[in-house]
Formats: structure tokens, C-alpha cells, sequence
């Protein structure tokens, strides 16, 4: 009995431990426009570092995290252009669908004064 114990609590631990490997983080560069994500990663910080260093490889110079998050789901960046004709980034993370995961996306994106937008990227972190 104590060793059925024993190995329901480990599976309990090896199943909750694998749900914590949906890391995601999206990091943006005001000066040039440009950003980086990554997702599925094995850490919040390993996510982090991946973003931030893509940002950099994108030419970003000085990027700023928009996004961080450890919920499974799918995720989208939506990119546009204000008034000024700055641009501007919404970013989602965590919904149960694409569709939701890009309907706000793009109400982040409207949120920061976007007129013409456009959903570049999408992703489902399992």
C-alpha cells in the first residue's frame, strides 16, 4: 500500500511538474520597432533570455518586456501604425483558442493607438 502511495504522489509530481513547462515572454524595442518571443521554453527566465536575445538579433536596441507568462495556450503579436505613424505592438498569451489569442492581440494593438494592423505571429505553447 505505502509503495502505491508512494508512486501515485510521484506520478502526481511528474504530471504537475510537466504542465509547468509553458513559459512564454515577448520583449519590444520602441526605438526601431522590432521585438522577439519565445515559447515553450523550460524556465520564465530561459524564456526571458530567449526573447530579450532575439529582440537584440532583430536590431532592437533597447528592448522592453511586454509580456511573461506560465500558462499553457496560444499566443499572437499584433503589429500596427499610429497617428504618428509609430508603431505599435498588442501582444496575447494563454487563451484557449487562436482566435481569442488574436482577437486580443489586436485590441491590445487598437489600445495603443493602432490604425492599420496586422497579426504577424501566432503560436500554441503545449
Amino acid at each position: 500500500m505505502l509503495k502505491r502511495i508512494l508512486a501515485v504522489t510521484l506520478l502526481s509530481v511528474l504530471c504537475i511538474g510537466t504542465k509547468l513547462n509553458a513559459q512564454c515572454a515577448v520583449y519590444f524595442c520602441k526605438l526601431t520597432g522590432n521585438y522577439g518571443f519565445c515559447y515553450g521554453g523550460k524556465s520564465v527566465m530561459a524564456a526571458r533570455e530567449c526573447a530579450y536575445e532575439q529582440c537584440l538579433e532583430n536590431n532592437g536596441l533597447q528592448p522592453i518586456v511586454l509580456a511573461v507568462n506560465e500558462k499553457k495556450g496560444f499566443g499572437a503579436i499584433c503589429m500596427g501604425t499610429n497617428y504618428n505613424g509609430d508603431t505599435v505592438i498588442g501582444v496575447s498569451t494563454g487563451h484557449l483558442t487562436q482566435i481569442e489569442a488574436d482577437d486580443a492581440a489586436r485590441e491590445a494593438c487598437e489600445n495603443e493607438g493602432a490604425l492599420k494592423l496586422k497579426v504577424k505571429e501566432r503560436w500554441e505553447d503545449r
